[in-house]
C-alpha cells in the first residue's frame, strides 16, 4: 500500500467489508459451531466472560462479529486495551501471516537460541519504540505482570550491588531480600506474586495470597494534594532507609479509574529517586504503545523520564527497558547472565507482531490518528455528560485512553450491561466501594470515524434506556444527540 493515514485505512476496511463473503448457510454453520463449542467448554474452564465468541474471519477493526448470533459489536473494550490495530488490519500481508505462524509453531527458547526474524524485530522495536524514548537496553518476556516482576528484580539487584559497594565488609550475601519496593494506593500491576503485593486497586484480587510487607503511599489526584503525598513518601523513605530499591507508579492509574496524577508529583519522585538512589519505575502496560499519541504516556504528559519502564498489552510482547542510570551499575542484570531470564525470552511470533505493528503505526500515521479520534470521543462524551449528569460525569482522557465516571458501582455496572445489549463493549474501572466508579474506553489506534459514530450512538442509546429504567413511569428520554443508527 502506498497511501497513508486514516483515508487509506477506511478505504481498505470498506473494500474488505464489501467484498464477497460467506453465504448465509455458511454463516449459520459458523454460528452453530460456535454455540456448540461455547456450551461444551462450560465444564472445562471458569467461563465468566461475555456471551460472545469473536469471529476471527469476519471481524474487522473495532467492529467484531459475535459468532454466536452473527451480529456486529463495537469493541471499545479492546481486550483490556490490548488490541492496538483492531481485528484483521489490512496492513498485514500474506507474508506477515506466514512468518508469524512459523515463529509461533516453531517456538524457540530465545534465552539461548536466536532467529534472524527475531533479531530483525528487536532492531525495529529498538529504533521505533525504545531508543527514541531514551532507553538503551531491553528484556522481553510474555505479559505485563512478568515484565514488571523482572523490572523489580533489576531494581532490587542494583540496590543490593550499590549497598555492597558501600558496605562491602558488613553486607550479607542475601542482601537482595532486604530490598523494598514502594507502591501507590489505587494502583494495579498484575496478578503475579510481586505484582499482587504492589496492586492496591481491588484487594479481592489478592485474597488469601501471601504479600511482602512493602509499603504504599497515597496517590495525589489533585495539585492541592501533592505536598501532603510527597511528605508521606518522605516519611516512608526515612523509615525504610536505606532499604528502598525502587518505586513503581503508573503515569495514569488505569484500572484504578483512569486517574491522572499531577506532573509536580512526578517531578518530586524524580528528585527523591536521585537523592535516595532508588530506581523510578513506570508501569506503562496500558498507557504505552502510542495510545496517548506518543510512544509512552510519560512523553505525552511531559513527565520526567523513569529509570526503568515496562509494559505489554498493545505491544503484544512484555518488555522492560532500561536507561543509562540502571546500566551504570557494574554487574547489573543486563550484563550478568541468568539474573533475569525466561525459557522463551518473549514469544517468537509476538516479536514479529510487535515490530510489524510499529511499522504500520508509522505507515498509517496512527499516533496522530489516535489523538484526533480521541478528541472526537471526548467531545461527544462531554456533550452526553451534560445531558445525562445523573449517570455520567467527569469525561477525561489522553489520546484514545478515555474514561467517564458514574455515581455508583451499581449504575456503572448496569450501564456496562446495557451497552452490551446495544452491542457496544466497554471496560469497568475504579476502586470497589470507594470509587471512582469508572467506565473506560479502549478502542484500537485504527478506529474509524464510522466506528466512533456508531459506538457513541450505541452508548447514548444505552444511557437513554438506563435513565428510562431509573426514572418514574411515564417520563421519556430526550431525543438522541447522536443519530448514526
Amino acid at each position: 500500500m502506498t497511501q497513508t493515514g486514516s483515508t487509506s485505512l477506511n478505504t481498505a476496511r470498506t473494500a474488505s467489508k464489501t467484498s464477497p463473503g460467506k453465504s448465509t448457510s455458511s454463516k449459520q454453520t459458523t454460528n452453530t459451531r460456535a454455540e456448540n463449542l461455547y456450551q461444551a467448554t462450560r465444564s472445562h474452564i471458569l467461563r465468566d466472560g461475555l456471551q460472545l465468541v469473536l469471529d476471527p474471519i469476519r471481524s474487522h477493526g473495532a467492529t467484531i462479529i459475535n459468532a454466536l448470533n452473527g451480529r456486529d459489536y463495537i469493541n471499545f473494550h479492546g481486550g483490556y486495551r490490548s488490541n492496538a490495530l483492531g481485528e484483521n488490519h489490512p496492513g498485514f500481508t500474506a507474508q506477515d501471516y506466514e512468518n508469524i505462524a512459523r515463529a509461533t509453531i516453531n517456538k524457540q527458547a530465545h534465552a539461548h537460541i536466536y532467529t534472524p526474524d527475531q533479531l530483525q524485530a528487536i532492531n525495529t522495536i529498538a529504533q521505533r519504540y525504545m531508543q527514541p524514548a531514551g532507553f538503551e537496553r531491553a528484556f522481553f518476556i510474555d505479559g505485563g505482570a512478568l515484565a514488571l516482576e523482572n523490572a523489580l528484580k533489576i531494581a532490587l539487584r542494583n540496590h543490593a550491588l550499590n549497598r555492597q559497594t558501600e558496605n562491602s565488609d558488613t553486607l550479607q550475601t542475601d542482601a537482595l531480600q532486604d530490598g523494598v519496593i514502594i507502591g501507590m494506593h489505587g494502583a494495579f500491576h498484575g496478578h503475579s506474586g510481586l505484582t499482587m503485593t504492589l496492586s492496591r486497586s481491588d484487594p479481592s484480587k489478592a485474597e488469601f495470597m501471601p504479600r511482602l510487607p512493602w509499603p504504599a503511599v497515597p496517590t495525589p489526584y489533585q495539585e492541592r494534594d501533592v505536598s501532603a503525598c510527597v511528605y508521606a513518601l518522605e516519611k516512608q523513605l526515612a523509615e525504610y532507609a536505606p532499604r528502598v530499591a525502587g518505586l513503581v507508579i503508573e503515569p495514569i492509574q488505569c484500572e484504578g479509574g483512569d486517574r491522572f496524577i499531577p506532573k509536580s508529583y512526578f517531578v518530586a519522585l524524580r528528585r527523591l529517586a536521585d537523592a535516595h538512589h532508588f530506581s523510578l519505575i513506570y508501569d506503562e502496560t496500558q498507557t504505552g504503545f502510542f495510545v496517548t499519541g506518543r510512544a509512552f504516556a510519560f512523553q505525552a504528559l511531559n513527565l520526567p523520564a523513569p529509570d526503568l519502564i515496562c509494559g505489554a498489552k498493545k505491544s503484544s510482547i512484555g518488555y522492560v527497558f532500561a536507561n543509562h542510570r540502571v546500566l551504570a551499575v557494574p554487574h547489573n542484570a543486563f550484563e550478568v547472565s541468568g539474573k533475569i531470564n525466561s525459557t522463551w525470552g518473549g514469544h517468537g511470533g509476538d516479536y514479529l507482531v510487535c515490530a510489524r505493528k510499529l511499522e504500520l503505526i508509522e505507515q498509517y500515521k496512527l499516533a496522530e490518528h489516535a489523538q484526533r479520534q480521541g478528541r472526537k470521543l471526548l467531545e461527544k462524551l462531554a456533550n452526553l455528560s451534560a445531558h445525562y449528569p445523573s449517570l455520567i460525569v467527569a469525561p477525561r482522557g489522553l489520546g484514545l485512553l478515555i474514561a467517564i465516571d458514574c455515581p455508583s458501582g451499581e449504575i456503572r455496572d448496569r450501564l456496562i450491561a446495557e451497552c452490551f445489549k446495544q452491542r457496544l463493549l466497554l471496560l469497568t474501572g475504579g476502586v470497589p466501594k470507594a470509587g471512582p466508579f469508572t467506565v473506560r474506553f479502549g478502542p484500537p489506534l485504527s478506529v474509524t470515524d464510522d466506528e466512533v459514530e456508531t459506538g457513541m450512538a450505541r452508548f447514548e442509546k444505552a444511557l437513554c434506556e438506563l435513565r428510562n429504567a431509573l426514572r418514574p413511569p411515564g417520563s421519556k428520554c430526550h431525543p438522541p444527540l447522536i443519530t448514526n443508527e
